[in-house]
């Protein structure tokens, strides 16, 4: 269980409470004192709304319950009374979320427990084996490895890897079944990313690549920015420069290259544009396979 607690003297704001979908807060601001207390919610990217208080010199309490598929946000914030004359007195005040307590699912037959899940939602403390589809409508917190033998399907829109935004953020990647150690030259297998499928004369999808580049000096997050898209139509646009993250040497370069395919060299013999690049000396070249041989674009 979270709780945020604030007594208030003077006008200001209390620390954050944020809670997951579906799950509830309760509140309460008691104390003798003069002067306004509310209690605000915030919802994914929009302003803060009063949600209770507001009557000059009085507490409240309540509960407020989240029925939204995203997390909210929830604090105090104390004001003068007419703007003029400061808050006397103290202003008592608490926000708690649910009961995270673990519940437990079993099967009556066997007695084996199926599920452990709280307020916040499926929590397995364990690893957690699904056959079949699974599909998660609210939030799912797994610590552990979850496996869903069939597909999963997540309704929200968007997949977060790692926990909340944290000053020190933990590095993340996504893995894709490999070939066992032990096994003699057998090959990987393809990752698939699928954009979305228009019908008809509908353009398909985008898969789009932003990054956050660096900005000025400050504490706000940087904002997003496209670097690469592959539209629907198959065309690949970069909006800064592509550079190949390695020089090779030429006897390097793909036995069995496909058309078009491009690289640096880097020990090039007095290379020249549009002339087969030969190797043996010391220069750098752009060269690009045009289906008979290696051929220098650049230099």
């Amino acid at each position: 269980m979270a709780t945020v607690s604030k007594s208030f003297t003077a006008a200001g704001t209390s620390l954050v409470l944020a809670i997951k979908p579906g799950q509830s807060v309760t509140y309460s601001v008691t104390g003798t004192f003069t002067g306004f207390v509310y209690l605000e919610r915030q919802r994914r990217f929009a302003t803060w709304e009063v949600i209770a208080g507001g009557t000059a010199d009085t507490g409240f309490s309540g509960t407020s319950k989240n029925e939204t598929k995203r997390e909210e946000s929830y604090r105090f914030r104390a004001e003068d009374t007419d703007g003029e004359n400061p808050i006397t007195g103290t202003a008592v005040c608490s926000i708690a979320d649910a009961d995270d307590t673990l519940r437990e699912l079993t099967d009556p037959g066997t007695g084996q427990v199926l599920v452990k899940f709280n307020d916040d939602g499926i929590v397995a403390p364990e690893d957690m084996g699904v056959t079949g589809d699974l599909s998660v409508t609210g939030t799912a917190s797994v610590t552990g490895a979850a496996t869903v033998t069939g597909n999963l399907s997540v309704e929200g829109g968007a997949v977060r890897l790692g926990a909340a935004d944290a000053a020190a953020p933990a590095a993340q990647a996504v893995n894709v079944q490999s070939v066992l150690a032990g096994e003699t030259d057998t090959a990987g297998v393809a990752l698939t990313v699928n954009g979305s499928r228009g019908t008809g004369s509908g353009a398909g999808g985008s898969i789009i690549f932003k990054v956050a580049p660096a900005g000025g000096s400050g504490t706000s997050q940087n904002a997003l920015a496209t670097a690469a898209t592959i539209a629907g139509d198959k065309s690949v646009a970069f909006v800064h420069s592509v550079v190949p993250a390695t020089a090779v040497a030429v006897a390097s370069l793909p036995a069995t290259p496909a058309v078009g395919m491009i690289a640096q060299v880097n020990d090039a013999t007095t290379p020249s544009v549009g002339s087969t690049v030969a190797d043996g000396g010391a220069a750098a070249a752009l060269v690009w396979y045009n289906g008979s041989n290696w051929t220098v674009i650049g230099v």
